[in-house]
């Protein structure tokens, strides 16, 4: 359960500690952060460029998780950010 997992790191509303978190406990060798960056604007900002939107799509969702709307935009985000964290080649190492 993605949501789940987020839920365990110490800020998910915040999207760099969120991507910090968990590529803290999935890699074990240190990522740039011209990387870290990469990941938070792909996947949890899907582009845009304001870690506002991240943090705004979390706290809808905190507001009323049985929102399935609310939901899936934070699981889609998730999901996709965590398969190509797990597809990174320093995943593969550690």
């Amino acid at each position: 359960d993605v949501i789940a997992y987020a839920d365990a790191m110490s800020n998910p509303s915040d999207p760099n500690t969120l991507v910090s978190d968990i590529l803290k406990y999935l890699v074990r060798i240190d990522i740039s952060q011209v990387n870290r960056d990469y990941i938070k604007t792909t996947y949890l900002l899907t582009g845009q460029t304001s870690d506002i939107y991240w943090t705004q799509a979390w706290n809808l969702f905190n507001v009323d998780r049985t929102n399935t709307i609310n939901k899936n935009v934070v699981k889609s985000r998730l999901q996709q950010m965590l398969k190509y964290i797990i597809d990174l080649a320093e995943y593969q190492i550690a």
